[in-house]
């Protein structure tokens, strides 16, 4: 079947990893246009600092809006006078459609989406939420790619998590090293959206703000962007390992432009089945979008993961490991050495170092749906609505019979997709 693949072109947000995957003859021309985010300062590093030390859902100061398609730039200044003090224009951007833009006067964005959804020029607002990681625990393919977050510049992988991610669907095989990916003749694009625990000691160290800090964070804003600059660059498929409990309206316009270019995208549903199962942003937008679907998360057995969340947005099922099952039970892939930035281990952490790792999560699931999807596209299937309806119809079911909030419509099954849409014979 590797003979027959056509090359593909494939970009993962590295450590929040959204996955891109592009046929190469279907690049654009031309460069791309990029958001231009909000330059690093200290007032707002230590606005992150307060949204981590804090446990606050969403960046203090940062608001979203979106305004009406016949508001003019003289009702979008008055609509924003509502602020009292005005949006920041220095740190005002566009994130698609959506302006981004931070107020120092009042720090509970919150408050601030309140007054603006009642504007007559706008069509929606919301806070700039912080996010997290799905997960429980080669260079001629790779290309240059593109850092969403506020440290700027080349991509790099500090936390491990993009590089697991990528390989699941297109790690290099037939060559005796690491394991295979799915769809392994991919490239890679590497868009960075979310910074780990040593991405955020370096913010921290360059303004001079002392302390350390035991998270990471990914924000709304920086997501969506990634996804249109995707689709932009004409991805054939986007793989979204993250998630959060607030409903963000940027997200669902950013997945319709995705699939309205073309695009199909994948998202891990999350993994707080056992924290009360909250419905999780963007996967549950996932329903109301053809080409666009949520992907829980089974073990070993079969079974679904205790952690993988269920819910009427579930739509497929994919392998995600599960320490449950023993430690074997997890997914294997080669990745960042974790010994060597473990902040429990070292304080001289370094990133040039590759392992067997293991992990779990809807984060490694998600990935399996996007390598089946590349296949599918680089044999034709092209449409991300004829994509998911052929994963829907060829998964293999379990549960109750028929589609259900715990599986989906079941567990991928790739080989039974390829054959039973005669792709491959």
């Amino acid at each position: 079947m590797s003979q027959s693949l056509r090359t593909l072109v494939i970009g993962a947000l590295s450590v929040a990893t959204v996955t891109l995957i592009l046929l190469s003859s279907h690049l654009k021309a031309q460069e791309p246009q990029a958001e231009q985010f909000p330059a690093l300062h200290t007032e707002r590093a230590q606005a992150y600092v307060r949204a981590l030390t804090d446990r606050l859902p969403y960046v203090p100061g940062d608001i979203l809006v979106k305004f009406r398609a016949d508001a003019d730039m003289a009702a979008r200044t008055r609509a924003l006078s509502v602020m009292r003090t005005g949006a920041n224009a220095p740190e005002a951007v566009y994130v698609g459609e959506a302006l981004l833009t931070h107020s120092s006067a009042e720090p509970n964005p919150e408050v601030l989406a309140t007054i603006l959804r009642r504007q007559p020029e706008v069509e929606w607002a919301q806070p700039n939420y912080i996010i997290r990681l799905h997960s429980e625990v080669p260079a001629a393919r790779v290309m240059q790619g593109r850092d969403f977050t506020i440290l700027g510049g080349p991509v790099r992988d500090m936390q491990g998590h993009g590089t697991h991610v990528a390989g699941t669907v297109l790690q290099e095989t037939n060559n005796g090293v690491g394991q295979a990916g799915i769809a392994y003749n991919a490239r890679l694009l590497p868009l960075k959206a979310c910074l780990g625990f040593w991405d955020v000691q370096i913010v921290l160290g360059q303004l001079g703000i002392p302390g350390f800090l035991s998270d990471g964070w990914c924000d709304t804003a920086a997501v969506a962007g990634a996804i249109r600059y995707a689709a932009d660059s004409g991805a054939q498929v986007i793989n979204v390992s993250i998630g959060g409990p607030s409903p963000s309206p940027i997200y669902l316009d950013a997945l319709r432009y995705a699939v309205q270019r073309g695009t199909f995208v994948t998202i891990a549903a999350g993994n707080s089945a056992e924290e009360g199962n909250p419905v999780e942003y963007p996967a549950a937008y996932a329903a109301q979008i053809d080409g666009v679907m949520a992907v829980g998360a089974v073990g070993p057995s079969g079974k679904r993961a205790l952690y993988s969340n269920t819910g009427t947005h579930v739509e497929i099922a994919a392998p995600g490991g599960s320490d449950r099952e023993g430690q074997l039970a997890m997914v294997y892939q080669t990745a960042v050495c974790k010994s060597d930035y473990d902040p429990l281990r070292t304080l001289r952490p370094r990133f040039d170092r590759y392992c067997n790792v293991p992990s779990a999560g809807t984060s490694m699931a998600a990935p399996h749906v996007a390598g089946v999807a590349a296949l599918l596209y680089s044999q034709g299937i092209t449409n991300p609505a004829a994509i998911e309806a052929a994963i829907k119809r060829f998964a293999k079911d379990l549960g109750a019979p028929g589609r259900d909030n715990e599986y989906g419509f079941g567990l991928i099954d790739a080989r039974a997709t390829l054959l039973g849409l005669g792709v491959v014979r």
